[in-house]
C-alpha cells in the first residue's frame, strides 16, 4: 500500500520589524481568472464604446441619462473584476502579533487596509473551520475584501472578526497554535 504524502502548508511564517507575521497567499482559481480576463476584455469595448456615445451627444437627453446610470454600474462591476484578478494573481492576507496589537492586512502588492486590534481585548481566539462557504474552498474563489470570512475568528467586544480566508482547517489549527506560542489570548 502506498500512502498519500502529507500535504504542506501555504502560509509562511517571518519574522518583521512589525512582529511575528503570518503570511497566506490567496488561491489562485485559474478558470477564474481567466474568464474575468476574457470578460475584462468585453468590459472595456463596453466601456468605451458607451463613453463614446456619451461624448458624441454633446448634451444629456433621456438616452444618455440611462447609458450614464448603466456607466456607472459597468465601471463598478468592471473595478471589482480587475481587483478580483490582482488578488487571486498577487493577494496575500498577512497576519501580525507585535507591539501590543494584532494586525489584519488583505493586500495586492504591498496595498491594501488594515485593522489594527488591541491585543488585551481579544478574546476566544479559535478555528472556525470553513463556515463562510457551503462547499470545498477550493472551489470558492475567496474575496479580496477585508472581514468576509476565514478558517480562524477572535471576538472584539461585541463583534467576531474572521481572519485567514485562505487555509484549510487543519491550516489554521497550526496558525492558532502559533498565535498562542506568541500570546496567551484568554478564552472568555
Amino acid at each position: 500500500m502506498r500512502f498519500e504524502s502529507p500535504y504542506s502548508r501555504r502560509s509562511t511564517v517571518e519574522q518583521t520589524p512589525d512582529g511575528f507575521t503570518i503570511v497566506i497567499p490567496a488561491r489562485k482559481h485559474w478558470f477564474t481568472i481567466l474568464f474575468m480576463l476574457a470578460w475584462l476584455g468585453g468590459w472595456a469595448v463596453g466601456e468605451i464604446a458607451v463613453l463614446g456615445q456619451l461624448i458624441a451627444h454633446g448634451r444629456p437627453d433621456g438616452g444618455s441619462a440611462f447609458m450614464l446610470f448603466w456607466l456607472c454600474g459597468w465601471t463598478i462591476g468592471g473595478l471589482w473584476a480587475i481587483w478580483t484578478v490582482l488578488w487571486m494573481v498577487a493577494g496575500a492576507e498577512r497576519i501580525t502579533i507585535g507591539m501590543g496589537g494584532l494586525t489584519i492586512r488583505r493586500q495586492v502588492f504591498g496595498l491594501g487596509p488594515r485593522r489594527d486590534f488591541d491585543l488585551g481585548l481579544i478574546r476566544h481566539l479559535r478555528v472556525v473551520g470553513d463556515q463562510g462557504n457551503l462547499g470545498s474552498r477550493r472551489w470558492s474563489p475567496q474575496t479580496p475584501s477585508l472581514g468576509t470570512s476565514g478558517a480562524i475568528a477572535f471576538d472584539y467586544g461585541a463583534k467576531t472578526i474572521p481572519c485567514a480566508s485562505g487555509v484549510e482547517e487543519a491550516e489554521a489549527a497550526m496558525i492558532v497554535d502559533e498565535l498562542r506560542s506568541r500570546y496567551s489570548f484568554p478564552e472568555e
